[in-house]
């Protein structure tokens, strides 16, 4: 959450996604409904559009497309 390279930030998602444990996974979708930064938005919709065949994360991509406010 804290992290501001972007890079980083990119790597640690999608390592959590290939991983696919659920607790990281439902970790990090909690994080996503928190976060405001658009940059880490995108990585986090493209994240959750991998694992869109989850109904939890069709519905985070769903949201994270939407502006944030």
């Amino acid at each position: 959450q804290e992290t501001t390279d972007m890079d980083i930030y990119r790597y640690l998602v999608m390592s959590i996604v290939v991983a696919g444990h659920d607790e990281p996974l439902d970790d990090l979708r909690r994080a996503a409904y928190a976060e405001q930064r658009r940059v880490k938005r995108e990585i986090l919709l493209e994240a959750a559009t991998i694992l869109a065949h989850r109904p939890e994360f069709a519905e985070l991509a769903e949201y994270l497309r939407r502006p944030v406010k």
